[in-house]
């Protein structure tokens, strides 16, 4: 049998600090990646899945792992995999791991899941991971560095699916975890096996306009009455945010764009409500930041990726006018939007806390 090569000792981040954790992905320790992988701690790991749009559908972009990697080398595998180092969070470490590896950037990145798996290689080594499995729309052409990927390949969901079927020795171990996760979206199952009959919904992204009023004024209620039964010693209902009057200035301001997305018979499904913000002076560094004051789909459309729609659009709209960064609220009792803005990736920056005084009843 001929010996195992030991690359770990090759690899320049062997001594880069990961974050060690329990079952339940809470923090424990760190180890440097090399003590973590031959002692086979349990680890914070992220996959990286991108995709493109093209004429034809939808193509997701796997790599084959580099032949001096420290274990599965030549083996295909997800787009990225890699660590967020010790104090690093997840979404920033795997965009600043795709720009290093793959040479491209990566948009709308948001969290599919995540699961854990353990694998012991030939060269003695193991992989004990918590694996956070993101997906994100490829920006650019990738351009590999040759040390970590030989070979990348677009590749639809059906191909990609039959191939994971019929030559599964070519896989890294975690990548059939990744895989399934991913071609289990209804955007990918549109294309494996006919599994969903139904196309896209044709939805049209624009700006608000004066005859949105009534249905907007709709859709505020439905908002309001989430927030009053959530926090009924708060919220007033049935109400509106805003009136009539009050949306018609709303709409005329440059510095309050609205976004409505429709369907293809025009009946509006959903809105996007965003103020531009302006930072600096003593104390922040200038900067613009397009706050989301409110994001509301009609219950009656729900599971048709409207929401998802409006918050690629409202993104692609603060890059447009040269944001910093996008922001927003959401009350915790609201889990259900909570969810949503996490699965896009969407992170605190800042937290707001009470304490409920007692009063006489």
């Amino acid at each position: 049998m001929a010996e195992q090569k030991d690359n770990m000792t090759l690899d320049p981040a062997r001594n880069d600090r990961l974050i060690l954790t329990d079952i339940l992905d809470r923090q424990t320790g760190t180890a440097t990646k090399e003590q973590a992988h031959r002692s086979g701690l349990l680890h914070r790991a992220f996959s990286v899945m991108l995709y493109r749009d093209t004429g034809n559908g939808r193509e997701y972009l796997i790599s084959r792992r580099a032949d001096g990697k420290y274990h599965s080398a030549g083996l295909w595998a997800n787009s990225c995999c890699s660590h967020p180092r010790d104090g690093e969070k997840i979404p920033a470490a795997a965009r600043i791991r795709v720009r290093e590896e793959l040479g491209c950037g990566v948009r709308d990145l948001s969290e599919l899941g995540s699961f854990v798996y353990r694998a012991v290689f030939p060269d003695g080594l193991c992989e004990y991971e918590y694996d956070h499995v993101l997906l994100g729309r490829a920006d650019g052409e990738p351009d590999p560095d040759p040390a970590e990927v030989s070979e990348t390949r677009w590749i639809p969901a059906e191909a990609l699916s039959d191939l994971l079927t019929q030559a599964p020795e070519q896989f890294a171990p975690w990548a059939f975890t990744v895989f399934s996760m991913m071609l289990n979206r209804p955007e990918a199952r549109r294309g494996v096996g006919g599994r969903s009959e139904s196309p896209p919904n044709n939805l049209i992204l624009r700006k608000a306009e004066p005859k949105d009023i009534p249905t907007i004024l709709n859709l505020l209620l439905q908002v309001n009455m989430v927030h009053h039964n959530g926090r009924p010693d708060l919220f007033k209902g049935p109400t509106t945010k805003y009136s009539a009057a009050e949306l018609e200035e709303i709409l005329r301001n440059d510095e309050t764009p609205v976004f409505v997305c429709a369907d293809e018979t025009g009946r509006v499904l959903g809105h996007g409500f965003c103020v531009m913000q302006h930072a600096g002076g003593r104390l922040m560094v200038e900067h613009d930041t397009l706050y989301v004051d409110d994001i509301c789909v009609d219950g009656n459309a729900r599971g048709r990726g409207v929401g998802r729609a409006l918050y690629e659009h409202i993104l692609a709209y603060a890059r447009e006018k040269g944001c910093y960064n996008v922001t927003l609220n959401v009350w915790t009792c609201n889990p259900r939007a909570m969810a949503f803005y996490q699965r896009l990736g969407l992170e605190p920056y800042k937290t707001g806390m009470e304490i409920r005084l007692a009063t006489d009843s």
